[in-house]
């Protein structure tokens, strides 16, 4: 028999499991970064897949059918099975390694409220600090590096204030 003939279609069993776990469509679509209304349509393919209703819907709330909470608990651990399996077969990137020269007072009060964005979106880049400037003497320490032409060569990274 065809495994796939079985198998609900795949975003809508991610959606549902989104939404089961939070019972609510609106946390479920800001995790899964979609729409309320293409969550919603998602879960109603689903159950239209089943032939049954997985929710119990209200003005301001929701809760899982008999049927829901069971379907939930019963593929949770599937689901959970697939990350698993997923994590260990994933190629880590090599840590790519960011030198970042600046200012103490700079660091302070502009970068470190960026900073933890940053590692979250890019948790492969190693971010090191380092003084670039010797300010007692006004003077930059002697390098071979290209100050002066320096220029972003990859994606550069933009936090929204």
């Amino acid at each position: 028999m065809a495994l796939h003939k079985d198998l609900p279609p795949l975003l809508a069993l991610r959606a549902f499991e989104a939404v089961a776990r939070h019972l609510s469509f609106i946390k479920a679509a800001q995790e899964l970064s979609v729409t309320q209304s293409a969550l919603s349509h998602q879960v109603q393919k689903l159950e239209q897949h089943l032939g049954k209703s997985l929710f119990i819907r209200r003005t301001r709330a929701i809760d899982l059918t008999a049927d829901g909470q069971q379907y939930y608990a019963e593929i949770r651990p599937a689901l959970n099975a697939i990350a698993v399996a997923t994590r260990a077969q994933r190629v880590v990137p090599g840590a790519t390694v960011l030198r970042v020269g600046l200012l103490a007072s700079f660091a302070t009060l502009w970068l470190a409220p960026r900073l933890a964005g940053f590692l979250n979106r890019y948790p492969h880049i190693q971010v090191e600090f380092c003084r670039r400037f010797n300010w007692r003497t006004s003077r930059r320490p002697k390098s071979t590096w290209p100050f002066a032409t320096a220029r972003a060569t990859g994606p550069t990274y933009r936090p929204h204030d």
